[in-house]
């Protein structure tokens, strides 16, 4: 991927995203704030080992998906909530490491 080797990429799996928007419809008061950033957990969840290659920006392809990458590489772009997205479905964080 297009950044440094200390930018840890925060993904979401849609399943991840369905789980937690449910749990927020059904219980919104369980989410203070009306929003919270989630991130899922690849490699626990694709029982692979998950390895990190960094690459020049331009690797990135086109300028909309440059931008992103530097966008994702200036801390704090985004920060997930691990625990409240365990707490909201513990079944997808079952076994992740809280660490980003």
């Amino acid at each position: 991927m297009p950044l440094a080797d200390d930018i840890r990429l925060q993904l979401a799996a849609v399943d991840d995203i369905g789980a937690v928007a449910a749990a927020a419809i059904i219980d919104p008061s369980r989410v203070p704030g009306g929003a919270v950033e989630i991130a899922g957990t690849f490699g626990w969840q694709a029982g692979l080992p998950a390895r990190f290659q960094s690459l020049p920006l331009e690797a990135a392809g086109n300028n909309d998906q440059q931008a992103m990458f530097a966008w994702f590489a200036k801390p704090p772009s985004y920060r997930a909530d691990r625990a409240l997205t365990g707490q909201l479905d513990p079944h997808r964080m079952k076994g992740a490491r809280n660490e980003f």
